[in-house]
């Protein structure tokens, strides 16, 4: 028999808003997060929110995917037991796959190879804790990439309320352009 949580009543609305519409490479980013219960709109208190800012080019060309942390938390959980068997053969050792030198699940090893290991095309990782309202901010230094970075949070509380939010933050610079031509190409 399985029964399934109701997690809606665990879902936290994040809502983050960077106060400025761009920041120059090296300035200090700010964004204001503003967490809430769904259910009832009461603020989430206490939620520690975790964010990554990454460069928006590289998430275009890569697996995109909004995170679902009540997907995870309430997810199924196996009773643990893999493989059951009988038989009288004493030299039967098993299926052979990863721990048998063999490759294991193709998922697997297709997941792990797309596993990135070089972060530099990432701003900023940390956490926030909310506060009483529910309210938090969080602060990065831009790097020098003149680009605009995805900021993904994901929060969940010791009550373990969840949820993720999303926000982009733009890095620029004013660029001017004196143009000294001849006349002639002028003409």
């Amino acid at each position: 028999a399985t029964a399934e949580y109701r997690r809606e009543e665990k879902r936290v609305e994040i809502e983050a808003t960077p106060r400025k519409s761009s920041y120059a490479p090296g300035e200090t980013v700010e964004v204001d997060v503003v967490a809430h219960i769904k259910a009832d709109n009461s603020p989430a208190r206490d939620t520690v929110i975790a964010f990554g800012a990454v460069d928006k080019a590289l998430l275009a060309i890569s697996f995109d995917e909004k995170a679902l942390p009540l997907d995870t938390i309430y997810n199924y959980v196996s009773d643990g037991v893999i493989f059951t068997s009988r038989i009288h053969d004493s030299s039967y050792d098993g299926f052979g796959g990863a721990e048998k030198g063999g490759g294991g699940s193709g998922d697997a090893a297709r997941l792990a190879s797309q596993v990135r290991r070089n972060f530099k095309d990432t701003a900023a990782f940390g956490t926030v804790t909310t506060d009483n309202d529910g309210k938090a901010t969080l602060r990065f230094t831009a790097p020098d990439n003149i680009t605009g970075w995805r900021l993904e949070l994901v929060g969940v509380s010791a009550k373990l309320e969840a949820g993720a939010g999303r926000a982009d933050v733009n890095v620029t610079k004013p660029v001017f352009v004196d143009v000294v031509a001849p006349p002639r190409l002028l003409t």
